[in-house]
């Protein structure tokens, strides 16, 4: 992990879940690719996740569940 990512939430939460032994899923790549291309991740003038923004933390969970062989045959809803 790079001193930019650990300094971010979110290397804070990948570290503290490391130390607790609990998987950690980062959605910020998927969020920043998305809202590039003039995707509404978040609502307007909130920090809350817009419907879209829940279905893709969705995918990316469920994506990582089935990487880890936990659901065999099953993949993330598209």
């Amino acid at each position: 992990m790079d001193s930019t990512y650990a300094a971010t939430l979110g290397g804070a939460l990948k570290s503290f879940c490391a130390s607790l032994g609990v998987p950690f899923v980062d959605a910020t790549g998927r969020f920043t690719e998305l809202t590039q291309r003039g995707k509404l991740i978040y609502l307007p003038y909130d920090t809350h996740l817009s419907p879209l923004g829940h279905q893709v933390l969705a995918d990316v969970v469920a994506e990582r569940i089935a990487a880890a062989g936990e659901f065999p045959g099953r993949s993330p809803a598209k």
